[in-house]
């Protein structure tokens, strides 16, 4: 119930995940939304001080100036009230601001009528830290005169008014509990201040993450079928060629008959169609293998950890995967099928060759038909064969 009430307070999201613009707009309006409601409670609080320091002063009775107190901390009360109204009628920042000078001003009256040395002025501190927070980030012009105004009222306090002028006497009990007070109160200040600004520094920090996650993700995904785009999968090949991995497969997947159904059908349809077949390759394979939209009706997969005999089984059952699950709207039940080549890395191979290789055994696959899985044997594969035999005897081709 607890962990519930936070969260409708202080709403939050996963620390990870992007953001995309409209999302990370969201989170900061739900930000202002829990720092209004934040302000509401603050706004409630300093009401309920004041309508207890009109009891207090009521019981002064008989004190110079009694009624005119009494007067000054009733219309304290209404001030206060009114801005209450304010802020929960969506003018939270405006109430925020204005109750600091409201209290500031009091806070100044009653130091110099009442509690001149129980040190109220204290409170200033309390107040100006919480407008502070509760102020958005751009609003420094405000900040600046709040901060010159507490200043002002500080040192006025602490140098202008001479011990033992206030009505409360400086050895009663009355004053020694109202030091307790304003310390209890100064804490309770400083606590949900600090706790206001760790909740700002987090759902900002958690905004500005979110939003350069969402532009990385952007920069290495193909928008329209959410895979892998070439950069990504260009920045593995380089590892690929740089660490000299061998028990590795490239494979070429291409959607058969495609500039006919685009053409035929519409742009649309091709969009389906296209969308269709990524979403099936990315149920099938690893998380440890990449799965990227090449180009057009082109994929290209980077199997890592496999041995030969291992790609031909694991690329049928994607091929047999497209063809069976042919719902692609507005193709009228027509057959959708893919045509796959594929080549092993070999030692000393690069991944640009492979990828040759890849190609080689795609467009066999195309002439032998269409709709079928070739991998094509190292032999097949002249170039990388023959860097593979340099790498396994190089004194024979050094002599």
């Amino acid at each position: 119930m607890v962990r519930r009430g936070l969260r409708w307070w202080f709403p939050r999201g996963a620390d990870d995940d992007p953001l995309s613009p409209d999302e990370a707009a969201g989170l900061q309006d739900a930000q202002e939304q829990a720092l209004a409601r934040v302000a509401i409670a603050y706004l409630g609080s300093a009401l309920a001080a004041s309508l207890v320091m009109l009891w207090f002063v009521d019981t002064l009775a008989g004190l110079p100036h009694h009624a005119l107190l009494v007067a000054g901390t009733a219309l304290l009360n209404v001030v206060n009230a009114g801005l209450l109204v304010a802020a929960v009628r969506g003018r939270p920042r405006f109430a925020t601001m204005a109750i600091f000078f409201v209290g500031t001003i009091a806070v100044v009256v009653y130091a110099v009528t009442i509690f001149a040395d129980a040190q109220i002025h204290l409170l200033i501190i309390g107040l100006l830290f919480a407008a502070f927070v509760l102020l958005r980030p751009e609003q420094d012009l405000a900040r600046l005169v709040m901060g010159l105004f507490a200043l002002g009222a500080f040192l006025y306090v602490e140098f202008a008014i001479a011990p033992g002028t206030g009505l409360v006497p400086l050895d009663s009990e009355l004053n020694r509990d109202a030091q307790a007070g304003i310390r209890l109160a100064m804490a309770s200040h400083i606590a949900a201040d600090v706790a206001l600004m760790q909740f700002r520094f987090r759902t900002d920090r958690r905004i500005l993450t979110g939003m350069a996650r969402y532009a990385e993700l952007r920069a290495s995904t193909d928008e329209l079928t959410g895979l892998y785009n070439r950069r990504p999968v260009i920045e593995r090949l380089e590892r690929l060629a740089a660490g000299s991995v061998v028990g590795y497969a490239i494979a070429v997947v291409d959607v058969d008959e495609f500039k006919t159904i685009n053409d035929g059908l519409g742009h649309d349809v091709g969009d389906a169609l296209i969308q269709h077949v990524a979403a099936t390759m990315s149920g099938l394979f690893r998380d440890s293998d990449m799965v990227s939209r090449w180009g057009g009706d082109e994929f290209l997969v980077v199997l890592g950890g496999v041995q030969r005999g291992d790609v031909e089984p694991i690329l049928e059952r994607l091929r047999t995967a497209v063809k069976a699950d042919a719902a692609v709207s507005g193709m009228d039940g027509a057959g959708v099928t893919v045509s796959i080549g594929a080549a092993m890395g070999l030692p000393g191979s690069t991944p640009d060759e492979v990828i040759a290789a890849a190609d080689r055994a795609l467009y066999r696959a195309k002439e032998q038909g269409r709709d079928q899985v070739v991998v094509l044997e190292a032999e097949e594969c002249p170039e990388v064969a023959a860097r593979a035999r340099v790498v396994e005897n190089p004194q024979h081709y050094q002599d």
